[in-house]
């Protein structure tokens, strides 16, 4: 687990237009190593970085959420939009998952399921990122 916990604390996408090619057609006790593969491969090819929290990273574990590198690309992606409106606290709707990003440290600090009912305190900006490319609900 801390192995997962230190690639995503360092992931960073690659560059805008690079092809990387996933299966959504892997079992789901596979997914966890396609997902820390991927992770590996994206701190080899540089890029702007997006961290994820301990935290964030222990509750997609829990609710078996698995990024792919799409996923990834769209948070770091979304990261660079609402940075460059100013915001600094982002929840960021991505299908069955919604992230807290700390957009100054280009952190996702935790991840929760999307509620019927919720609500969510401390962020300035919302941004709907569609679906999860693997996980698509």
């Amino acid at each position: 687990m801390s192995n997962l916990i230190n690639a995503l604390s360092n992931f960073v996408p690659p560059a805008s237009g690079a092809q990387v090619g996933t299966t959504n057609l892997a079992p789901a006790a596979d997914q966890g190593a396609e997902f820390k593969a991927i992770l590996q491969q994206k701190l080899a090819e540089g890029g702007s970085s997006v961290r994820f929290s301990k935290h964030a990273v222990e509750r997609l574990q829990d609710r078996q959420i698995d990024l792919s590198s799409d996923d990834l690309n769209r948070i770091a992606e979304a990261t660079d939009m609402v940075q460059a409106k100013g915001a600094r606290e982002a929840l960021m709707m991505m299908g069955n998952v919604n992230l807290i990003v700390s957009v100054a440290n280009r952190t996702v600090v935790t991840a929760m399921q999307p509620a019927e009912k919720a609500v969510y305190t401390n962020i300035d900006t919302a941004i709907h990122l569609g679906g999860l490319v693997n996980n698509e609900t």
